[in-house]
């Protein structure tokens, strides 16, 4: 028998240990994660991918960007193609055909440095409006939205350190175009721009070489150069102005003065410029950078409504500048404007800071025009000013930052004829603090001035008769702050000036004929006080008194306890008559040049209370008056009268022809008030030879009528009422019919008897 062997046991694989499994699949990840990342600039580079891209860009900004095509890698320049951006209404604000540069993914990454490379830029095309409140249509493209209204949240703590990210590269800009349009300005076009530069902001060179084109709205073309080379940045950070290790010069040939039109007429100055100039602008930096400036100028010609027609032309004009800057101040050297017919110049040096104890510097200005010679030229612009040489001297210490400029020694400003001799000076003494900003102004001068020769100055302002006669001497003390944005006299409001005078030996306007006088006056915080004064006029005299206040532009009288005598025994003239009195019919229905009426006698009047506004709107709706007034030895053949003469026909036939005629009469004390534009009055009489004429109504400050009169003739000792309407120049009459009837009832039997008692 045989035995069968026991069985072995059947050996069993070890079961997989799950650790190794799960590190298999991390490892897996992690390859696929690290493939990912290395393919990711392609992924992004794709179609979808630069649409992902550029919609996470553009859900961050108002405006859109677009692009054809983008290009990123890890070791490969970034590049894109046909670069949009757009703001928020879809108007393309920036374009660009190609950009390819040298920054890789890599370098981007960087913490210490940025290379960008060598950028090449092709095709760039910019259209930027500057808006009112000075914002961009790139910055409202690309800014960020606003954040919601809410508490601010805590600013982030600063990190305890940072290292500063410094950047270099190259660029090269070829066939580029830049179109600025700024509010009220004509679009500025700087076109074919190629400019080719290096920058290090690790205190490496930087350097720039352009040239391009440029010209405003649709005028001629200037060539433009420019070179810039130097040191700008240390570590990262820009270099302070006076350390700037740099050269530079700017150049335009061939500048034609054409283009600069659009821009003087976009600021307001309508005028045309022809002629041609070559600019150069050179730049130095260091501890002290220097600007140089020459601009030769040839057959300048400008025409326009700024010379009313007229073309001035000046063969040849040079405007040169040689200036150098300092931590605080401006140093220059030169500064010259020539021509024939005027020269200006600057030397010294002007504050840039406004430290209070900083040393001052000196400073002169000149200026010199020959206007006899301009009138040449421009004889409709200039035809009402007069022959003179204007001249101009300062000579202080300026500070531009404090808006000021200290006189150190005398300075004058001056205007003289030279055929006569005659002329006017103002000589500033040490001390004047002359102030354009907010500091207080401290004006000490002496004042020369010819009256007959400021007549001629003013000639086209002043009333046509105006006679000024006398010449003086005056000192003058004028402090405060000026307000030069404020309109009219309101600008010396705040102005005080010590005790004064104005002399003259006459003065003739509208009707008044003022002799040799001097006012004393003074003025606080621009309020001019006058000091009671009696001025001889019109054979009387004028009580002078009262304040003007420069801030409310208006003249006040001071008031007395009682009425008091403001004008005494002046001689009516007509001019006087249609002008101060035209409230009084003394030349109702004249003519402007007096050919219709004459009038004479003696004017007195008392005011208890004036308040007059300067503005002649404001005049007729504030305007108040108080007062009486009394007429002697008056005689006018007024217009209205011999209307009214002809109303009253039958009378004066019966009565005697000349009932009206007034001469020798008066008009007793009457008061009179002015009030809601209206000058108002009451049984106003005039006694003429037959008759009394009374009046009571109104008279408008436009000349309107709305009165009642009547007559009291001395044959019928009747009152007839007439109606006064129209206007002072037209005025209308109306007699009642039954009035008239009832009067021609009673004169008729008395004119009988008068004529049977004659015989």
């Amino acid at each position: 028998m045989t035995t069968t062997p026991p069985a072995q046991p059947q050996a069993t694989a070890p079961a997989p240990k799950k650790g190794h499994r799960w590190l298999k699949i991390l490892l897996a990840l992690c390859a696929l994660l690290i493939l990912l990342l290395l393919l990711a600039p392609t992924l992004l580079s794709t179609s979808p991918g630069k649409s992902f891209l550029l919609a996470k860009v553009n859900a961050r900004i108002p405006g859109k960007i677009s692009a054809d095509s983008l290009s990123l890698g890890w070791f490969s320049g970034a590049k894109v193609r046909n670069l949009q951006i757009k703001d928020p209404n879809g108007q393309t604000v920036l374009s660009l055909a190609s950009a390819d540069t040298g920054l890789t993914l890599t370098d981007a990454l960087s913490t210490a440095s940025l290379n960008l490379g060598n950028i090449v830029l092709r095709g760039l095309r910019a259209t930027l409006i500057t808006y009112p409140d000075g914002t961009t249509n790139l910055a409202r493209a690309l800014s960020a939205p606003a954040a919601p209204a809410g508490p601010p949240a805590p600013a982030p703590a600063a990190p305890a350190s940072s290292s500063k990210h410094l950047v270099k590269g190259t660029l090269d800009a070829q066939d580029c175009q830049l179109t600025w349009t700024g509010q009220n300005a004509p679009p500025l076009t700087v076109d074919q721009i190629s400019a080719k530069s290096t920058f290090n902001t690790n205190g490496g060179t930087c350097e720039i070489d352009l040239s391009a084109n440029a010209r405003a709205a649709d005028g001629p073309s200037a060539p433009i150069a420019a070179h810039l080379s130097g040191t700008f940045f240390d570590d990262g950070t820009l270099k302070p102005l006076t350390a700037l290790d740099a050269t530079g010069k700017v150049t335009i040939q061939h500048l034609d003065l054409a283009t600069l039109s659009p821009m003087l007429q976009a600021a307001g100055l309508k005028a045309a410029l022809t002629g041609s100039s070559e600019l150069t602008l050179t730049l130095a930096g260091g501890a002290h950078p220097t600007l140089t400036l020459d601009l030769p100028i040839t057959n300048l010609a400008a025409t326009g409504e700024a010379t009313d027609g007229d073309t001035l032309r000046l063969p040849t004009a040079t405007l040169t500048l040689n200036a150098a800057l300092t931590a605080d101040t401006l140093d220059i050297q030169k500064f010259q404007l020539a021509s024939q017919l005027l020269n200006a110049s600057a030397q010294g040096s002007v504050k840039l800071d406004a430290a209070p104890n900083a040393p001052t510097e000196p400073f002169t200005l000149s200026l010199a025009a020959d206007v006899t010679g301009l009138k040449k030229q421009l004889p409709k612009l200039l035809n009402s000013v007069p022959d003179t040489r204007a001249a101009a001297t300062l000579n202080g210490s300026a500070d531009l930052a404090a808006k000021t400029f200290t006189i150190s020694a005398t300075s004058a400003l001056s205007e003289k004829d030279d055929k006569t001799g005659q002329g006017n000076m103002l000589v500033l003494d040490p001390g004047t603090l002359l102030s354009w900003g907010a500091a207080p102004l401290d004006l000490r001068a002496t004042a020369t001035y010819d009256l007959a020769r400021l007549q001629q100055i003013m000639s086209t302002s002043l009333p046509t008769g105006t006679t000024l006669a006398g010449a003086r001497s005056v000192k003058i003390h004028l402090t405060g702050p000026l307000h030069l944005d404020a309109a009219g006299l309101q600008k010396f409001a705040a102005l005080s000036l010590e005790p004064t005078a104005i002399g003259f030996d006459r003065i003739a306007l509208k009707g008044f004929d003022l002799g040799k006088a001097s006012v004393p006056f003074a003025m606080t915080s621009g309020v001019l006080t006058l000091t009671p004064t009696d001025v001889p006029a019109n054979g009387g005299v004028i009580h002078l008194r009262g304040s003007l206040d420069l801030g409310k532009n208006i003249f006040t009288l001071d008031k007395p306890d009682k009425p008091t005598e403001f004008l005494s025994n002046l001689a009516i003239n007509h001019e006087l008559a249609a002008g101060a009195l035209g409230f009084l019919p003394l030349v109702w229905g004249g003519d402007k040049a007096g050919n219709l009426a004459a009038v004479s006698g003696t004017l007195n009047v008392s005011l208890a209370d004036a308040s007059l506004p300067l503005d002649p709107a404001l005049l007729k709706s504030n305007g108040v008056l108080n007062g009486s007034l009394r007429i002697d030895n008056l005689s006018t053949n007024s217009p209205v009268f011999k209307q009214l003469l002809e109303q009253l026909g039958p009378i004066a036939k019966i009565t005697q022809p000349d009932i009206l005629a007034i001469r020798g009469g008066q008009i007793p004390e009457t008061p009179f008030a002015l009030a809601n534009g209206k000058i108002t009055y009451h049984d106003l009489t005039i006694h003429a030879n037959a008759v009394d004429i009374v009046l009571g109504g109104a008279v408008g400050l436009d000349q309107t009528i709305a009165m009642n009169m009547s007559i009291n003739t001395k044959a019928a000792n009747i009152p007839i009422p007439v109606t006064l309407k129209g206007t002072t120049t037209q005025p209308q009459l109306t007699v009642s019919p039954d009035a008239l009837k009832n009067t021609l009832q009673n004169v008729a039997p008395k004119a009988l008897e008068n004529l049977l008692n004659r015989k």
